[in-house]
């Protein structure tokens, strides 16, 4: 197991928030170190290379990632590229046998393509909820 955990990420509504928490539970269960990081306005984006691993994820709404992890893989995309990283969204659709291949390609495919410097050593779709207001 790698040492040193980053995880950050970005959530509307708190259901990211949950994933995370679970997320990091079982990587301390395994021997892990590690820091969670809600990436909201005006806190300071952590050093990546002051990792050994460095989850990025995001909830979806409206097929977009939020804005601050967007935000920070692009202001630590040289870090990042020396980093073992992984992403994962949380999005309804994960939850959609029928729609689970579409959410690949459009929320982390795309990320990958977009910044191919990221390199991801795995991804993840977890399934999340619909939230209607």
């Amino acid at each position: 197991m790698t040492n040193n955990v980053l995880i950050c990420y970005g959530t509307r509504y708190g259901t990211t928030t949950e994933v995370v928490q679970e997320m990091s539970n079982t990587a301390r269960q395994l021997g892990a170190q590690v820091e969670v990081v809600h990436l909201e306005k005006g806190i300071p984006y952590p050093n990546p290379e002051d990792y050994d691993l460095v989850i990025i994820g995001s909830g979806i709404q409206a097929g977009q990632w939020t804005k601050r992890p967007v935000k920070f893989i692009e202001e630590n995309l040289d870090a990042l590229s020396k980093t073992k990283t992984a992403l994962f969204v949380v999005s309804g659709y994960a939850g959609n046998p029928e729609k689970v291949a579409e959410a690949q390609a459009d929320y982390l495919d795309a990320m990958s393509e977009k910044y191919p410097e990221l390199s991801p050593i795995s991804t993840a779709l977890i399934g999340g909820m619909f939230e209607f207001k």
